[in-house]
């Protein structure tokens, strides 16, 4: 969608079989990154040249499952990130997750890891490493995103909770992802069953060509009694925006935007926020724009618009009502760094290709 213009939002990618979810864009919007389901792996991802029309074919797609499979531990990769010059995936791996119901028709589900240590891919050796300083399986590393020049990289982390006894892994099928998450949720209630909350703080680390380095607390947004999360630095390397909420992560009734200075200072809350949920937010390339999800209009979380001035203040958001419709949630927007009104597809070419069904009917 473009939003400078009133036409409606082009269709990228439909008809899919299978789920495809989270994506992120190289800084210069030549390449895209998502989360896609691959012959029922949960651990999916494709990763291509983003061009008038995209092609997912089996050779764009690798597997969060294959990072250390020999220590058979079901992975989805949660959360994963295109480092800004394109040659490098960061990820949550070796993750698991609470997945509880909740009879709020805003809020439905409640659903956050729980575990998880932070690995990246490089694109051009093909190869998965684990990212020092981020990999502690004393604790939930995730959400792990890319400052502009890729030298740092901001992600939230929580002590883990006892969960359960390691469970079999039976390969990187549908049900083996399910019953983690199952398993995971059941002793989480055991032990949390009052929902106590489950705080997040934002570290910041080196990348440090892959070596990593010591994480450090992200002063103004951990320690603070709340769960922050979902940091976003702006392209110019100005400023960080960041989630805070109550607790947990993701979908939360109580989260707010806050901005920051990127080189440290205090945060204050944005005169943009709405009063039910905000957050999935992305800078435009100019660092001048915020685009935002938000459930204030009604139970779908809808697109929201604000203007970022030199001094980090925001305008009262804008609603991007052409972005809207009346029976699907608006998640996720990103910004990408091409030219205004450009055509684009992606082609799910690796389904016809290779025959693939929708899951749970896959050998």
């Amino acid at each position: 969608g473009n939003i400078s213009s009133y036409d409606s939002t082009q269709v990228v990618m439909n008809n899919m079989p299978t789920c495809a979810n989270c994506h992120s864009f190289s800084a210069d919007g030549n390449k895209v990154g998502m989360d896609i389901d691959f012959r029922a792996d949960k651990g999916g991802y494709m990763i291509a040249e983003f061009t008038e029309n995209t092609v997912v074919t089996q050779e764009t797609i690798l597997s969060w499952t294959d990072f250390n499979r020999n220590r058979r531990i079901p992975t989805l990769g949660l959360l994963s990130r295109i480092s800004p010059d394109g040659n490098f995936i960061l990820s949550s791996v070796h993750d698991r997750s609470v997945f509880i119901d909740q009879n709020d028709p805003y809020f439905s589900q409640l659903f956050f890891p729980v575990r998880g240590i932070l690995a990246f891919y490089d694109v051009k050796k093909q190869k998965f490493f684990n990212l020092p300083g981020a990999d502690d399986p004393e604790f939930v590393q995730s959400n792990g995103v890319w400052s502009p020049d890729g030298q740092t990289i901001i992600f939230a982390r929580a002590h883990a909770p006892e969960l359960n006894t390691p469970i079999k892994y039976i390969g990187p099928t549908l049900s083996s992802m399910e019953t983690a998450l199952v398993l995971g949720t059941r002793r989480f209630m055991d032990i949390n069953a009052d929902l106590k909350p489950f705080l997040f703080d934002l570290y910041k680390i080196p990348f440090n060509d892959g070596k990593g380095g010591s994480a450090e607390l992200l002063q103004g947004a951990s320690n603070n009694g709340k769960s922050n999360f979902f940091a976003k630095y702006s392209p110019d390397g100005k400023w960080i925006v960041f989630t805070q909420a109550p607790s947990y992560m993701l979908n939360q009734r109580g989260s707010e935007l806050y901005i920051m200075p990127a080189n440290d200072g205090p945060p204050r809350r944005m005169n943009c926020n709405t009063s039910r949920m905000n957050s999935w937010h992305s800078w435009s390339p100019n660092s001048k724009w915020l685009v935002f999800s938000s459930k204030e209009l009604g139970p779908y979380t809808q697109l929201f618009l604000t203007h970022i001035d030199e001094k980090g203040y925001s305008t009262p958001p804008v609603w991007l009502r052409n972005f809207t419709s009346n029976d699907r949630a608006v998640n996720i927007p990103e910004f990408v760094n091409i030219k205004s009104g450009a055509r684009r597809t992606i082609d799910a070419d690796y389904i016809r290709k290779n025959n693939d069904l929708p899951l749970g009917q896959q050998d």
